[in-house]
């Protein structure tokens, strides 16, 4: 039996309202990190080894960082490492970066702010250490020129 127009009317309100046609959400393949894929490389190794899994995957993270290591923020041994930890901060801050453009684009103006300090902020500790690695890297040279 069909609706009568006020009730088509109500029906298709309502439903805009429980369902908005605003949503832009994709689905798409999960793409690890370099990251959680050298932690799961690792866990995988300790776990050969005899380590139980929830030891090997907070060995791992505690080396690699992830959130379940043993040293604060989520770090790991690798984002002090020079190099190396500017290259995983590198690219988790890229990604943060393109978070917070779709944030732009869909009106979240205060979770684009919070990802886009964030992504700054993530650049830091690998940063500092391969500053400091290039300016000993510089002397160094400096050294074996004269």
């Amino acid at each position: 039996m069909p609706y009568s127009p006020v009730e088509d009317q109500f029906l298709s309100t309502l439903a805009a309202a429980q369902f908005p046609s605003s949503a832009s959400g994709e689905i798409k393949a999960y793409d690890p990190t370099i990251r959680e894929r050298l932690s799961e490389f690792l866990q995988g190794g300790f776990e050969r080894i005899g380590i139980d899994r929830y030891q090997a995957r907070k060995n791992a993270e505690s080396l690699i960082g992830g959130p379940n290591s043993n040293l604060p923020l989520d770090m790991g041994l690798a984002d002090i490492v020079p190099f190396l930890g500017t290259a995983l901060q590198t690219q988790e801050a890229a990604r943060m970066a393109e978070s917070a453009a779709t944030d732009v684009t869909q009106g979240n103006y205060a979770a684009a702010a919070v990802e886009g300090v964030g992504a700054g902020l993530g650049l830091l500790p690998g940063g500092a250490a391969t500053g400091k690695a290039v300016k000993g890297i510089a002397k160094a040279v400096k050294k074996g020129i004269k």
